[in-house]
């Protein structure tokens, strides 16, 4: 019985050292494409359980279909994305860099709410009302950036789809 026991829990150990790992591996190669990677666009088209990511480099379409890594993400947001050229297929979004295209003219309006999560994972989480709907949506911080809770902040949103919107930090 104390084998048995034992050899179970060298299973679980095995196991979740090995989904360890993998997540090491993963955030180290996504470390190293955003500090060494080279630049592009990304649009995101579709959304639900996974994402669609599409991009152009040196005049070639690529698609990037990963699960959504986070709640709120629309259809029509324009991301940075990060790659190293002879990966051209495999990009890191990254989420904290968003685009607000010259072709659309954003709205502004001024968070009513912003909260750090508990688990933030570089998130935070704002409210904002247009047209008397409030709206919650969350963002990635850039490097340096943190939200406190007791301010306002000014919010640009997309006025054909404002579940598209983005605190903007004064320095923006």
């Amino acid at each position: 019985m104390k084998t048995k026991n034992i050899l179970s829990l060298i299973g679980l150990v095995a196991i979740f050292g090995a989904i360890g790992l993998l997540y090491f591996i993963q955030t180290s190669y996504m470390k190293q494409v955003k500090d060494r990677g080279s630049r592009t666009i990304g649009v995101i088209e579709s959304v639900g359980s996974n994402i669609i990511c599409r991009y152009t480099i040196d005049g070639a379409d690529y698609e990037y279909k990963k699960s959504q890594p986070f709640s709120g993400l629309q259809d029509g947001e324009v991301y940075e994305i990060a790659y190293f050229p002879d990966e051209k297929e495999r990009v890191v979004i990254l989420y904290e860099s968003p685009i607000l295209p010259d072709s659309i003219h954003f709205n502004e309006t001024h968070s009513i709410k912003v909260k750090e999560l508990w688990i933030n994972n570089g998130r935070f989480q704002f409210l904002y009302i247009v047209d008397g709907k409030t709206y919650d949506r969350y963002q990635k911080y850039k490097n340096g950036q943190k939200v406190n809770g007791g301010n306002s902040y000014l919010v640009k949103y997309n006025p054909s789809n404002p579940k598209i919107a983005y605190l903007i930090f004064e320095a923006e």
